[in-house]
């Protein structure tokens, strides 16, 4: 099954985050630039652990959270994020403050 998950990174070094964010283009929608809501099966989720890994290790001070927001019901369904700010219209099922 799918679950929703949203990744945030940290990398200070330019070229470092411009890599980070062209593999996350690939896997998920951006949300913000360094946020991307990614609807992942387990086994993508530990592919995708492993390979950000190991893009990122070069840098010391690189940070990635993965934080699980919930199952994919369909491939239409968008997870419950609070949204609260200007750009929440593109993400229609969300509830927006």
């Amino acid at each position: 099954m799918r679950k929703f998950h949203i990744v945030a990174y940290d990398v200070s070094d330019d070229k470092l985050r411009r890599r980070v964010c062209k593999f996350l283009e690939g896997h998920g929608e951006r949300l913000q630039y360094s946020v991307f809501c990614c609807r992942l099966t387990e086994r993508e989720l530990a592919s995708l652990r492993r390979e950000l890994t190991e893009l990122i290790s070069p840098e010391p001070e690189a940070t990635v959270i993965f934080v699980q927001a919930g199952d994919v019901r369909d491939m239409c369904s968008q997870p419950d994020i609070l949204w609260i700010g200007r750009d929440a219209a593109d993400f229609s099922s969300t509830n927006v403050l």
